[in-house]
């Protein structure tokens, strides 16, 4: 079995911002608030359904002139909505802009209705899948060579120049993730930083995440040490009182997509919640980065004052 390393904790904050000046000061006080990471999604979704409305890289573009030690990332853009030679020299471009602090998160698209509104087929999970693995392989060789060429199911590249060069090297880290095997194994493959999503029932459980953890463990082999661990946790609670209590009192009231279904037991158990002190909830994090190797955590930016006390007791160590 690979072996693991004890990675320092960090910290991003993924925008709900819908406007300038609430972008950019969000962006300021996630820096001073000690968040490692700034992130951005990417959804057709103009209505509020989802944490952002802007597209990420002119926002993380904007952010990166009001910032100065806090990384740009992007949770996570939708492969299907760019060619990768078009994205390759966004990103490149946003790493010189950035002075080196970009972070790309990549993702297969779920939202079909976002596709049906844009007049894009919605493929099969298994072949979105395929085509992330060639963009994969196509971006990274945009960013780390000098010239690309490519030949591939999806897409043809003739040798392409890779300009501007990136100021990361050999390209800004690139993160995957998923909730099932296959996306998994992509992201275990390829990826510095893998994702574990609980976007299904099935998938929320402490057993669950043992096995999701057992897939990248299995596919990374020896490369599972370099690997950061990534979840995005919906459900916060930071109070302090009994903590089966708050947990009672939440499930009651949140909404079933955030609880996955579970029941308050197993809701207790799973990595899909932190709910309890400030000392419970450092101590839970604790918990799970022993146990599946989770040291990158991302909220939502409506808990972002909330949960600083968590950032600035863990941050780093």
């Amino acid at each position: 079995m690979a072996l693991s390393v004890r990675r320092p904790f960090r910290f991003g904050v993924v925008s709900g911002a819908s406007d300038a000046v609430s972008w950019l000061a969000l962006a300021r006080t996630a820096e001073e608030l000690g968040y490692s990471v700034l992130l951005n999604s990417d959804h057709l979704d103009m209505s509020g359904a989802h944490t952002s409305t802007f597209a990420p890289i002119p926002a993380l573009g904007a952010a990166s002139a009001v910032t100065s030690v806090i990384k740009l990332g992007t949770s996570v853009l939708n492969h299907d909505w760019r060619h990768p030679a078009i994205l390759a020299r966004e990103v490149a471009s946003l790493d010189v802009l950035s002075e080196g602090r970009f972070e790309l998160g990549l993702g297969a698209g779920w939202a079909e209705y976002e596709y049906n509104w844009a007049g894009i087929e919605f493929k099969s999970a298994s072949e979105r899948i395929a085509r992330l693995a060639e963009y994969v392989a196509v971006l990274k060789s945009l960013l780390e060579c000098e010239m690309t060429s490519f030949q591939g199911d999806y897409f043809v590249i003739s040798e392409m120049p890779g300009i501007p060069r990136p100021v990361q090297s050999p390209r800004p880290k690139l993160m995957l993730g998923g909730t099932f095997e296959r996306m998994l194994s992509l992201a275990a493959r390829e990826a510095e930083i893998v994702s574990v999503m609980h976007t299904h029932p099935r998938a929320a459980t402490a057993a669950a995440m043992d096995q999701r953890l057992a897939w990248i463990r299995g596919v990374a082999g020896a490369r599972f040490a370099e690997i950061e661990i990534n979840t995005i946790i919906g459900n916060i609670v930071v109070a302090d009182g009994d903590r089966s209590k708050l947990v009672e009192n939440y499930v009651r009231t949140a909404p079933v997509q955030l609880t996955a279904g579970l029941n308050e037991r197993d809701f207790l158990d799973a990595p899909i919640s932190l709910i309890g002190s400030v000392e419970s909830i450092c101590d839970e994090l604790e918990r799970w980065r022993e146990r599946w190797n989770i040291s990158y955590v991302i909220v939502e930016s409506r808990k972002i004052h909330e949960f600083a006390p968590i950032v600035e007791r863990l941050v780093g160590r």
